[in-house]
């Protein structure tokens, strides 16, 4: 019997890891009334004349990982709150996993 290779058999474990978590996402959306936005979609609305004010809601062990460009601390946004632009619509995004 072929064994096979370490690296490919985690390979495989995060594929199916990252097939998960995608159903599990396209779920929630379903049944959130989260608009979905796109990479693309969202880079416009950034440079665009009003751009969103992205607030990264993930606790700060997760935040030294990483952190989406643009975006500002739930803190911060406490914070700042009284100077950052009146919303016409708040919008929430749903938080993302990576692997």
């Amino acid at each position: 019997m072929r064994q096979v290779p370490r690296a490919a058999a985690m390979s495989d474990d995060l594929t199916q890891q990252r097939t998960k978590l995608d159903a599990m996402a396209d779920k929630f959306a379903m049944h959130s009334g989260v608009p979905q936005k796109t990479p693309d979609q969202l880079q416009a609305m950034l440079a665009s004349a009003s751009p969103p004010v992205i607030v990264d809601t993930r606790n700060a062990d997760e935040q030294l990982v990483s952190m989406l460009p643009h975006a500002i601390t739930l803190d911060e946004f406490q914070q700042r709150r009284a100077e950052l632009p009146l919303a016409t619509q708040v919008r929430k995004l749903r938080p993302c996993a990576s692997l």
